[in-house]
This record gives structure tokens, sequence and C-alpha cells, in this order.
């Protein structure tokens, strides 16, 4: 079976309505890119206006810059870590479309959004690239992305994919990939397909870590997911690109065990949800049964606080990051590039300096994860 034919089987879609990329950044630029002509500006002008939350990865707005549109970020809502209802109403007279990103998994408020993006004729694009096999999420937008990666559902740091719900977009996605999907190229599949491997291995390596990161990095056999020249909004000149079959081959056979990474993961959300005061994180992961998260964002009360929790934590053996720590993730992101001014969004600022977020990977035992909790249950009474 196909990748294609496989997605469209999990998310109960024809396989015409799905399109294969090398990542969701190829997804979501041959999408944009395909509308144009298509949705018409509001404004008369050239350019889509397209909401986008301000808690993210730079990854997730660059599409919109390089399909030649402009972004418009909108606040963050606290109990979701996605669009922020009010602001998307003042903002929705002079937008074309919305990206909605499901923050680490937890659902955003769809109904609200869609119902909001109705009254003005906004398109809506959701963003599922953190919550690949959640199918109750995905299908209320004109078009949904999704991807796989080192940090993502699946672990193959490579591959992502597009739906069209549209059906008489389908058709223009088509037209557009024949003649502007780039080639991937051997080496480089080669250094992605060893890529998982290698970072597994360093993470094991506790203290000795940091130096086998900077070594894979300088021999460029490992990434963070971005391309240098991306920070400053720069497009790798393989960008967009289709997936080789190896990978397609890695995700399928990834997929067979994809209810047990989702069920390990729910079950570890669980336990740090029971475990840590409800305070401590969005009141949507209680609010939804067995929600299967890539990482558990835990909101301290201070940036000190975070700092001190994040130092405690590592020392302890987790593998704690940092998402989001800045208004568009990584810290290196040329925020002017980008389109946005320090100030714009202070709900998704003041969460950048006091989120951290806990592993749900399939390595974290429930011992490790109740050790991490009373590292932090202790740091919030001190």
């Amino acid at each position: 079976m196909a990748l294609r034919d496989k997605a469209a089987e999990i998310y109960g879609v024809k396989a015409k309505q799905v399109f294969i990329y090398c990542n969701g950044r190829s997804a979501m630029l041959a999408y944009l890119s395909s509308l144009k002509g298509v949705l018409i500006p509001k404004d008369g002008g050239d350019d889509l206006k397209i909401g986008v939350i301000s808690f993210t990865c730079s990854s997730a707005v660059s599409p919109v810059l390089w399909s030649g549109n402009k972004p418009c970020y909108i606040e963050t809502d606290l109990d979701t870590l996605s669009v922020d209802l009010s602001d998307l109403e003042v903002k929705l007279v002079k937008l074309d479309l919305v990206i909605v990103q499901h923050s680490f998994g937890i659902p955003a408020n769809m109904a609200g959004i869609k119902m909001l993006c109705e009254t003005h004729g906004v398109r809506i694009i959701e963003d599922c690239a953190h919550a690949f096999g959640d199918t109750s999420i995905g299908k209320a937008g004109d078009a949904m992305i999704s991807s796989f990666g080192i940090e993502k559902v699946l672990n193959t740091k490579i591959g992502g994919f597009l739906i069209v719900n549209d059906m008489e977009q389908v058709a223009k996605v088509d037209g557009w990939n024949e003649g502007n999907l780039e080639n991937f190229g051997l080496v480089r599949s080669l250094k992605w397909f060893l890529m998982p491997y290698l970072w597994v291995i360093v993470r094991q390596l506790r203290g000795l870590g940091k130096y086998a990161v900077k070594l894979g990095f300088s021999l460029g056999l490992l990434s963070d997911g971005y391309e240098s020249i991306e920070h400053d909004l720069k497009k790798p000149n393989w960008y967009p690109s289709g997936l080789p079959k190896m990978f397609e081959r890695k995700i399928l056979k990834s997929i067979n065990g994809l209810e047990n990474i989702r069920s390990h993961r729910s079950k570890l959300v669980d336990l740090y949800s029971s475990s840590l005061g409800s305070s401590m994180y969005p009141d949507a992961i209680s609010d939804n049964e067995q929600l299967s998260l890539i990482k558990f964002p835990v909101i301290l009360d201070s940036k000190v606080h975070r700092e001190i929790a994040i130092a405690a934590l590592r020392e302890a053996g987790c593998y704690v990051t940092d998402w989001y720590n800045h208004p568009l993730y990584p810290s290196k992101t040329n925020l002017e590039e980008f389109g946005y001014e320090l100030g714009e969004c202070p709900v998704a600022q003041d969460l950048a300096d006091r989120v951290l977020n806990l592993p749900t990977a399939m390595f974290v035992q429930e011992a490790d994860a109740k050790k991490y909790c009373d590292i932090l249950n202790s740091i919030v009474v001190e």
C-alpha cells in the first residue's frame, strides 16, 4: 500500500485528495501556491492575508511568505494554545484564510473558529502536524496538513502530507505539483535516512550528548529540522519536493505501531495531568479525554522558574524542550523578516517565557514521568 492510500484510509478520504511531500512546509507551500487565481484577496491586492497563530514554529509561517502572501499574527488562547477567538474575530474582517494549529496535539476550538470564519467568508487550513492519527480533527477546514519527524508522532524525521477537502481544489494542487516539485536528491536521502537513528544514540549519551550534537551538526549528519538560511526566511532550493520511496516505506512501517505510540503518549498525558496542579497546564488537556500529545506543555509562574525547572529536569536525565520559547520558534528566527513586531501578541510572548515541555516519547517510562512531576511540584512549592 502506498503512503497516499494509507493516509486516505486513516482519515476516511479518497486517495486523490491526499498529496505526499518531504515535509509539512512543502505541503503548506504547495496548497497556498495552488490558491493563486482561485482565492481572490478581499482587499483587491496581490497577496492573501493569512491568519497564523503567534505561538508556533517559523516553519508554519515561512510557506505563507514564500507563496507571496502576508501573515497576520493572531493572539494565543491560553486554554488550547491555539487561536484566540476574540482576537480572531477582530482580525477576520481583513483575512482571506486562517491556519489553525492544534498545538502539541491539543484540539483547537474548531466549532467556534469555523463559525466565525464562515460568517466572514474566510477559508481554514488545519495544521495537524502535532496530531497525526487523531481523526477527530482535520475535517473542519478546506484542507489539512500533517507531518512526521523526530519530534512528531512518528519518529521518522521526514515526510508530510496535505489533504484537500475541497474537491475543486484537488485538481489545482495536482496541476501545481506537476511543474513545481524539486528533486530531493540521493545524498540528502541517505543523510536523512540515518538521522533519526543518530538522534536516538545522541540522546542516550546524557552529559556527552551536547558535544555529540555539535559534532553531528558540523558534519551535516544532524539537523534540528531547519536549514540555517530558513531563519532569515530564505527558501532551500529543494523545497518543495516530494518524498522518496525509501521514506514512504519507512513511514508505512512506523504507522503499524501508531496505536501503541498514541496509547503510550496518552497514558503519560494522564499521569502528568493527574500529578501536576491543574494551573500548570492548559485547561483543554483536562477537558479532552485520552489526549495523545507529542509533548506535555507546562506553564510556570515566571521565566526564572522555567529556567530553574529546565536545569533540574535535565540534571535528572529528562529530555525537556522549550517549544516555544520565542514568538516564532526557534530563537534564531529573524522576526523582522517574518513580519512580526515585538509586542504584537503579548499573551503569546509572555507564554513563551514561561513554558516548557515534558516528553511523551516511547523511551519515557512511567517512573521517569513521576520523577519529573515531583521535581516540578517541588519547584512550584518553593
